[in-house]
C-alpha cells in the first residue's frame, strides 16, 4: 500500500508539472525613441541674431527657449510613436551692434541622434541625422535683411521598420528645405530625406 501511495503521488505530481510551457518571448515592439537635438552656430550668428529653438518635448508638447550658446542640446524621451525634432527661428537682436563694412559668417548645423528602444529597453536601431540649414557670409549692411522671417524645422517619426520625415505644427513657418546625411550609428535602418 505504501509503494501504491507514493506511485499515485508521483504521477500527481508528474501530471501537474505537465503544464508547464516555456516561455515564449514577445516580439520586439518600439516602445521609446530618446532623441538628443544639437545646433551649433556660428560666432558671428550668435552675435546678431535672436535664435529660438522650438523643440517637442518628452510628454510630446512643443516647447521653446532661447538659444545663447553654442552648441545647444536639448535630450529628451518620447513614446516611439509619437514625431520628434526641432525647430529654430532666427531674428536680428535688437542690441546687436551690426558693423555694415564687416563681412558676417552666418552658419547653422542641426543634428538629432536618436535611439529606439523596445519593451525590454534593448536598442532596435539608431543614428544620426544632420544638415547645415545656413552657410553664408554677409555683409553687415544686408545682415538685418537676411536674418528677417528665416527658419528651418527638422522632424521625424519612427514608423515601425525605420525613422522617416514628419511634420509638426510649430506655431511658425519652418521651411527651409535641405536634405540630411544619414550617419548610422547601429542597425540604423532609416534611409529618408529629412525636411
Amino acid at each position: 500500500m505504501k509503494y501504491i501511495l507514493m506511485s499515485l503521488t508521483a504521477l500527481a505530481l508528474w501530471a501537474c508539472g505537465g503544464d508547464d510551457e516555456p516561455d515564449v518571448p514577445q516580439p520586439s515592439v518600439a516602445t521609446t525613441v530618446t532623441a538628443k537635438y544639437q545646433v551649433s552656430l556660428s560666432d558671428d550668428l550668435l552675435k546678431v541674431a535672436d535664435v529660438t529653438a522650438y523643440y517637442v518635448s518628452a510628454d510630446g508638447t512643443v516647447k521653446n527657449e532661447p538659444v545663447q550658446t553654442s552648441p545647444w542640446t536639448k535630450e529628451v524621451s518620447i513614446a516611439a510613436d509619437k514625431s520628434f525634432g526641432f525647430a529654430l527661428k532666427y531674428g536680428v537682436k535688437s542690441s546687436a551692434d551690426i558693423d555694415t563694412e564687416k563681412e558676417y559668417s552666418i552658419k547653422t548645423t542641426e543634428s538629432i541622434s536618436y535611439d529606439v528602444k523596445d519593451q525590454y529597453a534593448s536598442s532596435m536601431a539608431s543614428g544620426k541625422k544632420e544638415r547645415t540649414t545656413l552657410s553664408a557670409s554677409v555683409m553687415g549692411e544686408g545682415v538685418a535683411k537676411y536674418l528677417a522671417n528665416i527658419s528651418s524645422s527638422s522632424a521625424f517619426r519612427w514608423d515601425g521598420s525605420s525613422m522617416s520625415s514628419a511634420t509638426i505644427d510649430w506655431g511658425f513657418n519652418a521651411d527651409i528645405t535641405g536634405g540630411y546625411t544619414d550617419t548610422p550609428v547601429s542597425g540604423d535602418p532609416a534611409t529618408g530625406d529629412g525636411e
